[in-house]
């Protein structure tokens, strides 16, 4: 037994002599935290078992998640008398990436139509990285009914054209479940107790091993996932099912807020860099290669993704639709990468819709007029004050 003691004694002051060792080599060599930096810089997400992911509740660099994985500052789901609530759904272009908070699209239409309508409104920004209108369609269903919206906007098309070329509707959500666990980040990611309580200790050797973990997870988890939605098999041509499961989750969204009380839906079309026939310099952010088709092919898909805006617009009772690739002219000016807006892109994005909204519901307008043949009375908040 004393042999024992002493042989598992020497082995942890080995160990501990080993780690010490390692830990004044990295303060000395990398004086600056890896996984700090990375963590402050990154998104982190969380599995959920609604939508596959979320983002995780926490301060970033650009801003705030709040607890509900929602962008911008706490909104209760109890509303205040009074308040026009707007919620938008969508992927990364309705989050409005690269952009801090108060500076998105969204709070840009907060503000606008606070000043029309003279009165609180609140515009929930529930976009979230990655999302397509399948993720867009749980979210709505299953968690944010409660929130009581007034009006939904959804902004949503480039996350959806990753399926286009896909002629397998069950293999899209399989796709769209890969996609989740390689945006779900490992443990090493979260707050760990045991983690956490180590790197008081040694922050610089806790800081290595969490970041290599992180590689090895992501490595592999990207690795499947790009196996399936750049699948070299498939043909280069837009898929009559892809394009149909788009319009299937758009026509989920409408009937769900027609059963809710007739809530208005306004359909956004996504504003894109991409056009018939795009200069060198704008087709270096195009991405091809990730839809797996050329100029003419995603052209092609695009329209046809609009055509199906309206055609949903026109056909369900409580949709509107407002066209805002029309009306934000596909130029680098406008955008940082092929659907990402800048300052600009966003400015205009707001205004778009903001008068998109406030022509169907404030002035004339006020009779509520919802699509092509429909007519619906608008909600309160909204009709002309």
């Amino acid at each position: 037994m004393r042999r024992l003691l002493t042989t598992a004694a020497l082995t942890s002051l080995s160990l501990a002599v080993v780690l010490a060792a390692l830990e004044v080599a990295l303060t000395v060599g990398k004086p600056e935290s890896t996984y700090a930096a990375w963590h402050a810089a990154s998104f982190t997400y969380l599995e959920d078992p609604e939508t596959d992911w979320r983002l995780e509740p926490r301060a970033y660099a650009w801003g705030q998640v709040n607890r509900y994985g929602f962008r911008g500052p706490e909104i209760p789901p109890e509303k205040e008398p009074g308040t026009c609530r707007v919620l938008v759904l969508g992927g990364s272009a309705a989050f409005d990436l690269w952009k801090r908070d108060g500076e998105t699209w969204s709070d840009q239409l907060r503000q606008r139509l606070s000043q029309a309508l003279q009165g609180r409104v609140e515009v929930m920004n529930t976009g979230t990285p990655g999302y397509s209108s399948w993720q867009a369609a749980r979210l709505l269903e299953s968690r944010l009914l409660r929130w009581a919206p007034d009006l939904v906007l959804i902004y949503e098309l480039y996350n959806d054209s990753l399926a286009f070329r896909h002629d397998d509707r069950q293999g899209i959500i399989e796709g769209w479940r890969l996609n989740a666990r390689a945006n779900a980040i490992g443990w090493p990611a979260h707050p760990n107790a045991v983690l956490d309580g180590l790197a008081l200790i040694l922050p610089r050797s806790v800081d290595l091993l969490r970041i290599r973990m992180l590689q090895l997870l992501s490595r592999r988890r990207l690795a499947e996932n790009a196996r399936f939605w750049w699948d070299p098999s498939l043909s280069g041509r837009v898929s009559p099912v892809g394009l149909g499961f788009y319009e299937e989750n758009l026509r989920h969204i409408a009937g769900v807020l027609s059963r809710h009380g007739n809530v208005p839906l306004g359909i956004v079309t996504q504003a894109t860099l991409l056009r018939a026939q795009n200069s060198d310099e704008e087709r270096r952010v195009i991405h091809y290669l990730y839809r797996g088709l050329d100029q003419a092919q995603l052209w092609a898909g695009y329209q046809a993704a609009w055509e199906i805006n309206r055609k949903v617009a026109k056909s369900e009772l409580n949709t509107f639709l407002i066209e805002a690739q029309t009306q934000i002219p596909p130029r680098l000016e406008f955008f940082h990468d092929e659907v990402h807006l800048n300052a600009a892109g966003s400015r205009c994005l707001a205004e778009v819709v903001a008068d998109g909204v406030l022509r169907r519901f404030g002035g004339s307008a006020a009779s509520g007029v919802l699509a092509e043949g429909h007519s619906l009375p608008a909600p309160a908040c909204l009709a002309a004050q």
